[in-house]
C-alpha cells in the first residue's frame, strides 16, 4: 500500500463509445465495490501504462477505497456506486493503449489524446474495454510519477501520484452533480465572467440580470441554507459569478468545489448532489416530480480519511423503507434488468449543434436515461414506423460540462476550455441486437436547442413533446438516420 500523496484539486467530467476487440490482451475485470441500489452510478476504472497488476490494484484502492469512498459524502452513498476495474498490461512498444500522451499538452489539458473516428479514437478504445458494464464515468489511472489529471467528456485521466488528494471527490461533483468550480484564477481577478445561463445555474450564479438573486437565496430555499450569501468568484472568474459559502468555516476547508483540500460539500452543493442520486432511483416518485422538496443536508459535516469496508452483501428482499432512504445493510434491491442498447459515439459541436457519428456497437446492459437538464442541448430518438404518439423512443440531454476539458498539474491552476467539439455517447434502448445487419427499425436522431425560458428540471419524453408543441425546443441541423449509424457500426 503506498502512502497518500499531495493534496490538491483537479479535473472535471463526461461522454463516449466504441467497438469490440481493439486490444491484444483481454483486460482482467474486478468488481471493486458492489452497489445495492437498483440502478447505481457505474464507474469503470481502467489501467494505462501499467505492467504490474498488483501496483494497479493498489492504486485503485488508494483512489477509491481510501479516497472517494472514504469521503464523508460518498461513504453515505456507497450503496449507489458500482465500481469495476479493468487491468491489461501495456502493449510492448506503446506509451498508452488508449492514445494518451502525458507529455504533450492538448487544448487546455496537460495531456493529449486521439479524436480519430472508428476504433482509433481514445473514447472508442476505452469503451471497447468497459462497455460490458455500461459505465456512467470512466476513470483512467496512468502509471506515471505525476500529480496530474484531465477530464474530457465521459473520461477522467489521473496519474498515480494524484492519489490521496481530493481529485476524485471533487471531480465526481462535476460528473454526478454538474457542479462548477467555486473559485477564480488570479489572472482573472477583476475580470467579468462571460455569463452563466440559467440552464447551467447550480452552485454558481450570474447576478447581472436586474432584480435577480441566486436560487439558494430565493424562498423557500433560503430557509434551508442559513449563512448562505453571494461570495464573489466562481467558474474561474472573480466578477459577476457568485457561490453560496465562504471556503474557510470554523477553521476547516469548506466547500469541496473550491480550491481547497480535505473539504466537504457545502449545504447547497450537498443538496444538489443528493437530488441527483434521488433522481437516479427509478422507483422514486419524485423522478416525475423533480421540484419536490428534499431533506436539508446535515450540518457540521467533517471528512474523516479512513478505510472503507464494504460488507459482503447477501441476496434478500428489502422491507419497506421511506423513499430515498438507503436499503438495509446487506440487502440488494432487485436490479433494473439489462436490455439491448445501441451505443453510438458522436462528435458534437455545442456552438452549432452539429453532430457527426463516429462509432457504434450493440451491448446488453442496464439503461440509465439522461433526462437531467444541465444545459441547452437535447436530442430525441424517433422510430417513424410507430404511431405519432409513440414514435419518440427516448430523449436525452447533453450536460454543458461535457464540452469543457479541464486539467490539473501540480502547482499550476486547474483550468478549463471554452466549449468545444467533444465525443459524447448517445444510447438507443431496446434496439434489436441484429440492427447492424438489418438497419431496422429505421431510427432517427434529431438535435434541439432548448429556449432560455424552459424551466423543467427533467426533459422526459412527455415534457419534450410539450416543449416542441409550445415552440420551446428548436430543431437544429440535419437528421442522423439509421443509414448514418450503420455506416459506423
Amino acid at each position: 500500500m503506498k502512502d497518500t500523496l499531495p493534496r490538491l484539486l483537479g479535473v472535471i467530467a463526461i461522454a463516449a463509445l466504441s467497438n469490440a476487440d481493439v486490444r491484444a490482451a483481454t483486460p482482467i475485470q474486478k468488481h471493486v465495490h458492489v452497489a445495492t441500489s437498483s440502478l447505481p452510478f457505474v464507474v469503470a476504472v481502467v489501467s494505462d501504462h501499467y505492467t504490474n497488476q498488483g501496483e494497479f490494484d493498489s492504486d485503485v484502492d488508494n483512489f477509491f477505497k481510501y479516497g472517494l469512498l472514504a469521503h464523508d459524502y460518498y461513504d453515505d452513498h456507497a450503496a449507489e456506486l458500482d465500481i469495476y476495474s479493468f487491468y491489461a498490461p501495456l502493449t510492448a512498444g506503446q506509451q498508452s493503449d488508449y492514445a494518451f500522451d502525458v507529455d504533450t499538452p492538448s487544448q487546455n489539458c496537460v495531456l493529449s489524446w486521439s479524436d480519430a473516428s472508428g476504433t482509433d479514437g481514445t473514447l472508442a478504445k476505452l469503451l471497447a474495454v468497459v462497455s460490458g458494464v455500461n459505465p456512467d464515468r470512466i476513470v483512467v489511472i496512468g502509471d506515471h510519477e505525476y500529480n496530474i489529471g484531465c477530464t474530457s467528456g465521459k473520461w477522467t485521466y489521473v496519474a498515480k501520484d494524484a492519489a490521496g488528494t481530493d481529485v476524485l471527490p471533487h471531480e465526481m461533483g462535476h460528473g454526478f452533480g454538474g457542479l462548477k468550480d467555486e473559485w477564480f484564477f488570479e489572472i482573472n481577478r477583476g475580470v467579468d465572467h462571460p455569463g452563466i445561463p440559467d440552464s447551467e445555474t447550480r452552485n454558481c450564479f450570474d447576478p447581472r440580470a436586474p432584480g435577480t438573486i441566486p436560487p439558494w437565496l430565493t424562498p423557500p430555499a433560503a430557509a434551508k441554507f442559513p449563512g448562505a450569501g453571494s461570495v464573489a468568484g466562481c467558474d474561474f472568474f472573480e466578477l459577476n459569478a457568485v457561490h453560496p459559502f465562504d471556503h474557510l468555516v470554523n477553521g476547516h476547508n469548506y466547500c469541496l468545489m473550491g480550491a481547497s483540500h480535505d473539504a466537504e460539500f457545502c449545504p447547497v452543493c450537498h443538496e444538489l448532489m443528493t437530488e441527483e442520486f434521488r433522481l437516479r432511483d427509478p422507483e422514486n416518485p419524485d423522478v416525475t416530480n423533480p421540484d419536490a422538496q428534499i431533506p436539508a443536508p446535515p450540518t457540521g459535516l467533517r471528512i474523516v480519511k479512513t478505510a472503507f469496508v464494504q460488507p459482503t452483501p447477501a441476496p434478500g428482499t428489502a422491507k419497506p423503507t421511506p423513499k430515498g432512504a438507503p436499503p438495509p445493510s446487506g440487502v440488494i434491491l432487485k436490479p433494473v434488468p439489462a436490455k439491448p442498447i445501441l451505443q453510438l459515439v458522436v462528435a458534437f459541436d455545442p456552438r452549432t449543434g452539429k453532430i457527426t457519428p463516429k462509432k457504434g456497437f450493440s451491448i446488453t446492459a442496464r439503461f440509465a436515461p439522461s433526462h437531467r437538464r444541465l444545459g441547452e442541448w437535447a436530442y430525441e430518438i424517433v422510430n417513424p414506423t410507430l404511431k405519432p404518439e409513440d414514435e419518440i423512443v427516448e430523449v436525452g440531454v447533453f450536460p454543458s460540462n461535457l464540452f469543457r476539458a479541464s486539467s490539473y498539474q501540480g502547482g499550476v491552476a486547474h483550468q478549463t476550455t471554452t466549449p468545444q467539439t467533444t465525443d459524447v455517447t448517445i444510447q438507443i434502448p431496446d434496439l434489436p441486437t441484429d440492427f447492424a445487419k438489418t438497419g431496422t427499425p429505421p431510427v432517427i436522431i434529431r438535435i434541439y436547442r432548448l429556449r432560455p425560458n424552459v424551466t423543467d428540471k427533467l426533459i422526459t419524453p412527455a415534457v419534450f413533446r410539450r416543449l416542441k408543441s409550445d415552440g420551446d425546443a428548436e430543431r437544429v441541423g440535419p437528421d442522423l438516420t439509421a443509414k448514418d449509424i450503420l455506416g459506423v457500426m
